[in-house]
């Protein structure tokens, strides 16, 4: 899509016009159809944002900006954790370089639900 939009610029002699790509994680949230999907990993986060970067390589006018990996278990922890995750933010927020520590325990926030399965957020209405 990027490479389109950069020949349509190029076809009107529209050079002074600069393509920002922001490529993000998709958080999965509570009360969508994804809320029981698995969360993508940094591994498999890296990977996708290389095949992106491995196409749009011969576009060098076309900038990329991507998430920071950190913030996909923060983000995840977040929208998916429950009152066990306090005790990893709390720790977290005193100290930063915790969170590798941690990504275990956070690990089990990433991983697919069964319709049988408590989530912390099924006490609560969606309207």
């Amino acid at each position: 899509m990027a490479i389109k939009i950069r020949k349509i610029l190029d076809s009107h002699k529209r050079k002074d016009i600069d393509i920002i790509l922001c490529v993000n994680c998709l958080i999965l949230k509570p009360h969508t159809p994804f809320q029981r999907e698995k969360q993508c990993d940094e591994i498999e986060y890296k990977r996708k944002i290389e095949l992106i970067k491995k196409e749009l390589k011969e576009s060098t006018d076309i900038e990329i900006k991507t998430m920071k990996d950190d913030w996909i278990y923060i983000q995840s922890l977040l929208t998916r954790g429950d009152r066990r995750a306090i005790k990893i933010f709390y720790e977290i927020h005193k100290n930063a370089s915790l969170l590798k520590k941690y990504r275990k325990d956070i690990d089990f926030y990433f991983d697919k639900k069964d319709y049988k399965d408590f989530l912390p957020w099924n006490i609560l209405e969606a309207t």
